[in-house]
């Protein structure tokens, strides 16, 4: 009880994030923004030089300066852009003619970049003896309609006041979510472990909606709080606020219940 009447303080108070959110170490997106970043800190491929010698290459293929792309990729020819690079140069359209023997000694390092099919053909036309066999393409299904997103049935148990369910659907018409809540705090103890969930779900979706994707997403995660089909509706929400704020990690726990 003492963290529902919580839950109504805070929204009445004129914030925006619900008391269970709030209790999660102060915020819990800048919690989880910490966390991201300090999760996602991978070692970098490139060291400075070869960022510079690839930023350097790229540019002069841009510029079809072919007599100083040929001697950057001499350079390096094992670097980890070298084999992107060659394909930029060979498939160029204004490029030098490109040997049958360069086209086959590029095979050898992969197949599976885009340009490999292009290189492919030219290679045929130019009597490459042997090509190798090139990742086929994925085909898509027509499906006959637009897919639809159904929501479950709404909660029915006379918990929610229909004045208020009327006045928080208003609200999120009017897009304001802010109100919304205010008017779903001042009910939220009351209601049943499932319409719990479908009100904090419907509120989390307009300020999701309304571009507010923290507060979507605070308020999203609480939704779990209740019970019923409208919680994996919740965490629809909150993988949607997530990603969109940059949390991939959490977009993808969000996602996976």
């Amino acid at each position: 009880m003492r963290k529902r009447a919580g839950f109504a303080a805070i929204a009445l108070a004129g914030l925006a994030l619900p008391v269970a959110a709030q209790a999660q170490s102060g915020s819990l997106v800048a919690q989880w923004g910490n966390q991201t970043r300090g999760e996602s800190a991978l070692p970098a491929v490139l060291g400075q030089e070869e960022r510079a010698h690839y930023s350097q290459l790229f540019a002069a293929i841009d510029a079809q300066q072919w007599s100083v792309v040929e001697e950057l990729l001499a350079q390096r020819p094992d670097g980890v852009l070298t084999q992107i690079a060659r394909a930029e140069y060979y498939t160029h359209a204004n490029s030098p003619k490109i040997a049958p023997e360069q086209i086959a000694a590029w095979f050898t390092a992969g197949t599976d970049l885009p340009q490999a099919a292009q290189l492919g053909r030219m290679g045929a036309k130019r009597g490459v003896e042997y090509l190798p066999a090139l990742p086929p393409e994925q085909g898509f299904a027509r499906q006959p309609y637009a897919p639809k997103r159904i929501l479950p049935r709404t909660v029915n148990d006379g918990t929610m006041a229909a004045a208020t369910a009327t006045a928080i659907l208003e609200a999120i018409k009017a897009d304001n979510p802010a109100e919304a809540q205010r008017l779903l705090a001042e009910t939220d103890w009351q209601l049943s472990s499932d319409a719990r969930a479908e009100w904090r779900q419907r509120v989390a979706w307009s300020h999701y909606i309304e571009n507010d994707d923290a507060a979507a997403l605070e308020l999203a995660r609480t939704v779990a709080e209740g019970s019923g089909e409208w919680v994996a509706e919740g965490a629809w929400v909150e993988g949607l606020a997530a990603w969109r704020l940059g949390h991939c990690s959490l977009a993808g726990e969000a996602f996976s219940r």
